[in-house]
């Protein structure tokens, strides 16, 4: 009687677990999140401006580099002429003048330049942040919209190493999510 009623208990407590658990499976699909955004038109162009951007800035950087050498053979030269022994004293003294005015012409031009591409960097990357953070928006907004359109309960990113190991072809909706979004983006 008492193996009866302790087969009984359990058959009742493994009924009420079994019940408990959820019987739906779970339908998943897989996006390459990374292959996406290079691929994406208007991030492709976003970041061409940006490029361009990037190479004014360059420019810009490279003709104050000149300016700031031009400075710097300034004053070779007048350290030459400092130096000549043929000088007369007050021309030497005039020279020395000139020689520290350029001294501190170049000492400003090279915190002018260091504070300009500090500068430029950090308008750069806010750029490039925004540019991301606006994609990425978009990108996860119709990855949720093909995945409920295919009846997904849940959207891997494949990009991220390890995150993924291994996912079979027909859960990936990388091509389909790139393509609605490059023609969303045409219009």
């Amino acid at each position: 009687m008492n193996k009866l009623f302790t087969s009984f208990i359990l058959l009742a407590f493994g009924s009420v677990l079994c019940h408990g658990q959820v019987a739906t499976n779970p339908k998943v699909v897989a996006v390459d999140v990374e292959q996406v955004l290079t691929n994406y038109s208007k991030f492709q162009a976003a970041r061409k401006k940006l490029d361009a951007s990037k190479e004014n800035a360059q420019q810009e950087i490279e003709i104050m580099k000149e300016e700031g050498k031009g400075l710097v053979d300034r004053a070779k030269a007048l350290e030459a002429k400092i130096k000549n022994p043929a000088l007369t004293p007050a021309a030497q003294e005039k020279s020395r003048q000139e020689f520290e005015v350029l001294r501190k012409q170049i000492q400003q031009k090279e915190r002018d330049l260091l504070a300009y591409i500090q500068r430029t960097d950090a308008v750069l990357k806010q750029r490039l942040k925004s540019i991301l953070e606006l994609n990425m928006s978009e990108i996860r907004d119709m990855v949720a919209l093909v995945a409920k359109e295919k009846g997904a309960d849940l959207a891997l990113n494949k990009s991220l190493k390890d995150f993924v190991i291994y996912s079979a072809d027909y859960f990936d909706v990388t091509k389909e999510v790139l393509n609605r979004l490059n023609a969303a983006g045409s219009k």
